[in-house]
């Protein structure tokens, strides 16, 4: 299963119109190599992302046939918004990332204009952060996800990547200090520091 097509035809839906089979076909044309790499860059294999792709399709699928059904936003990013979501929850399924509950919506009512201020600035920075670690290096990439998002020691990073612990020690000590320069060099958080 190594072309798109091929891929396409596991999912491919019996007594769809044609002009809808033709769009979900499009689907896989246009957005499968951005979700399979937001997948391969957050804790998943090629699978997932194929897995998790013919969800995406399905959900969409499902959203088209409602009569009032009408996308808000482009339909990249809609596509997107949903690999997100679908993959947040497999990860908290497989215990890998906690997210709210659902009260954490309705408590967003209640949060004051500084509140929300001070959340939109928070998720700018964490999305200068994801983007900074775009363009730092894979190793560096490796190193810091291990170390601060699975709570890896040095000792265990060592033992997982085949480097000595000192080297882990201060290799992630000069990919931070390199980050920390990118974000703080970034115009955006010269913006946000105003």
């Amino acid at each position: 299963m190594n072309n798109l097509e091929d891929h396409y035809q596991v999912f491919k839906v019996k007594d769809l119109t044609h002009e809808l089979d033709e769009r979900i076909k499009n689907l896989y044309k246009l957005y499968f190599e951005d979700v399979k790499n937001h997948i391969l860059k957050n804790s998943g294999s090629l699978e997932d992302a194929r897995d998790l792709f013919q969800e995406l399709a399905l959900v969409y699928y499902k959203q088209l046939q409602k009569s009032d059904f009408k996308i808000e936003t482009s339909e990249k990013n809609y596509i997107y918004g949903i690999c997100k979501n679908l993959w947040l929850k497999k990860l908290r399924d497989r215990k890998i990332v906690s997210i709210p509950d659902d009260n954490f919506i309705d408590n967003l009512k209640d949060f004051s204009q500084q509140e929300i201020q001070q959340n939109q600035e928070k998720d700018s920075l964490i999305d200068l952060i994801c983007r900074t670690m775009d363009q730092i290096t894979e190793e560096c990439r490796q190193i810091i996800y291990l170390a601060f998002y699975l709570k890896k020691s040095s000792m265990e990073i060592a033992g997982a990547t085949g480097y000595s612990e000192q080297f882990i020690k201060v290799k992630k000590y000069r990919c931070l200090q390199g980050m920390r320069k990118m974000i703080v060099d970034s115009p955006t958080y010269k913006i946000l520091n105003q």
